[in-house]
């Protein structure tokens, strides 16, 4: 229904919908099997200049930025959950008719403005100063926005970034002029928008939903289709890929998302860092500055362009404005925050992190259920709740759309999408329980995120613990500092941290190394020694350790248990060299990233 209205609208004003997209007709002759004949057909396809550069635009669209800033309970203050008003519809409505035969490549950037259509691969750094750095990094399961590295991104994105010196090289960019003469999305967006205001004074319920929607699914369709999707298809019985709408376009949709994220980007940090942020979410944030700061915050260049494009469509500049206000918010991961102290108007902040109260719970008890649930965690703490059937269980199966319980585990550790800044780690009071809370900040680069990653899964398995407390956070960004520094090339058994320490452990036993010896004792009476320290070692352990060959010097990495086993090493041998054990200490230094290497102390 949204590509109907556009498209009879933009018939309507005489705009073509082929100069919006960029495509053009084409005659081909195919064979009609039935008439057992030829026969010409019309189709639509990208002209050359778009077609040439779709895959690489393609890249440049990425979705709505999502992060949490902070764990556990927040400081009691006034706490606003910010909305940019009409954020997507109103990038929709700044965009003019792009002049897609003269797009060209440009390595430049200064060709790059905050109201410039412009798509780029980059390399990039931001200073340590700037709290929230702006552009996007796809990892394989998230969004992240690093301090630096590589990425696809928009101009507006690329202008804002260097406002907050950011040092960026482009490597591959190109640009399209626009004629701003013609707004053909603004059109759509602003008819529909004066249809949504007319219903809601006639008090027309249903058209105002109506419009509602349609204004939603506009932007929904141009990107239909860029990022693949997988869906079941009642038709064929099978699950196939989403085929684009009628108006798929990945250079609109990367423009419009770029152009939101920048907006945010250049709001939050212009927000003064005596003032905190606790997350946010496609097209808002939560903070406690107050709204003259707000406002002050979103007066940036890429700012009045939203401006611009509101005031045309509603007759006034308001870009942000307050959905709720609370006393002390609880956010444990992106899209997760509760209030644990409402406001004067009594509404809660509630966003539930994929998590499912018991069906028919009041905003309230939903609420309440989620902060007791946080608080009585325990590390595998699992929850059933109903959900309807499937369309292909129904599909395959037959039956009807019933409900069906269904057990998932609730998991409201915090998604370290943001590096945990341990020095900020304290416990703070939360109906009576100390909880652990921590704020954030940026990964330097992706490679750390993904090592966090990989840690993340073992703290739970391996600990058997959640992050609840400051020492649980410690042990956690121990085992991340440890996986650092392993040496290149080594990688993880599903045994995890101790069981593969072990196994080297027995390596340089049996070959004798690091101040170890096997001596005369036959495999049978080590397997008992160290049944004995509490390790289930078996004999065919130890023959493999010597078939294996010798253990590799600094490949072990330093935690709880690990430091355990090294000390009963100690013990048995005085000559121990615990610093062939471990891996070297590598930290990063966080102002020039060079890795320092030093051995471990003798207090170690």
């Amino acid at each position: 229904m949204a590509i109907d209205y556009c498209e009879v609208l933009w018939d309507r004003a005489g705009i073509s919908k082929l100069d919006i997209l960029g495509r053009e007709i084409v005659q081909e002759r195919v064979y009609d099997e039935k008439k057992g004949q030829y026969r010409t057909v019309k189709r639509e396809v990208d002209i050359r200049e778009v077609h040439e550069n779709l895959e690489f635009v393609t890249e440049c669209y990425h979705g709505g930025r999502n992060e949490s800033y902070f764990f556990g309970a927040s400081p009691e203050d006034t706490w606003r959950d910010i909305d940019l008003v009409g954020a997507y519809s109103t990038a929709m409505a700044s965009m003019g008719l792009l002049e897609w035969t003269k797009l060209r490549l440009t390595t430049t950037l200064d060709d790059y403005q905050h109201d410039t259509v412009g798509y780029a691969y980059v390399k990039f750094d931001f200073p340590r100063s700037c709290r929230f750095p702006g552009l996007p990094v796809r990892t394989d399961n998230n969004l992240i926005f690093p301090r630096r590295g590589e990425t696809y991104v928009t101009a507006p994105e690329i202008a804002v970034a260097r406002q907050q010196g950011c040092q960026i090289q482009i490597i591959k960019g190109i640009v399209i002029p626009v004629n701003n003469a013609v707004k053909p999305i603004f059109e759509v967006v602003k008819t529909a928008t004066d249809g949504r205001n007319a219903a809601k004074d006639r008090g027309d319920a249903l058209e105002d939903k109506l419009y509602k929607e349609l204004i939603n699914s506009f932007y929904g369709k141009f990107a239909q289709g860029l990022r693949k999707k997988r869906v079941f298809s009642t038709t064929s019985g099978k699950t196939e890929d989403m085929e684009p709408s009628r108006v798929s376009q990945a250079y609109i949709a990367a423009h419009i998302t770029g152009l939101v994220r920048a907006v945010l980007s250049e709001i939050m940090n212009n927000i003064p860092d005596t003032y905190m942020i606790l997350s946010v979410t496609t097209d808002g944030f939560i903070c406690n500055a107050p709204v003259e700061v707000t406002e002050s915050a979103s007066d940036g260049p890429v700012c009045r362009i939203f401006k611009r494009a509101r005031t045309a469509l509603v007759g006034n500049e308001k870009i942000l404005e307050d959905k709720h206000s609370v006393k002390q918010v609880l956010s444990w991961r992106t899209r997760g925050q509760a209030t644990l102290i409402p406001g004067g108007a009594g509404k809660l902040i509630l966003a539930k992190a994929g998590l499912r109260p018991p069906y028919g719970m009041s905003t309230e008890d939903q609420n309440d259920w989620i902060i007791r649930n946080f608080l009585e965690r325990p590390w595998n703490t699992t929850y059933s709740y109903d959900r309807l059937r499937g369309l292909r269980s129904i599909y395959d199966e037959g039956g009807d759309l019933v409900e069906i319980e269904q057990t998932q585990r609730m998991n409201m550790d915090f998604d370290f999408k943001c590096r945990a800044d341990r020095s900020t780690a304290r416990v703070r009071d939360i109906r009576g329980v100390a909880h652990l809370y921590f704020k954030t900040l940026p990964w330097i680069d992706v490679v750390d995120y993904n090592t966090c990653r990989d840690v993340r899964d073992s703290f739970t398995s391996e600990k058997n613990r959640c992050l609840k407390s400051v020492e649980d956070l410690h042990v956690f960004m121990d085992m991340v500092d440890a996986r650092n520094n392993l040496r290149e090339g080594m990688r993880h058994s599903s045994e995890g941290t101790l069981g593969d320490a072990l196994k080297i452990t027995l390596r340089a036993l049996v070959h004798g190394q690091w101040g170890m010896s096997k001596g005369d004792a036959s495999y049978q009476e080590w397997s008992n020694i160290f049944r004995d320290l509490g390790y289930d070692v078996t004999v065919d352990m130890l023959k493999k350790a010597k078939s294996v060959g010798p253990a590799p010097d600094h490949s072990i990495e330093m935690i709880a248990e690990t430091a355990r086993l090294m000390w009963q090493m100690k013990v048995m041998f005085p000559a121990f060299d615990h610093n062939k054990f471990y891996v070297a200490i590598r930290q990063k230094d966080r102002d020039s990233e060079v890795w320092i290497d030093d051995d471990y102390s003798e207090e170690l």
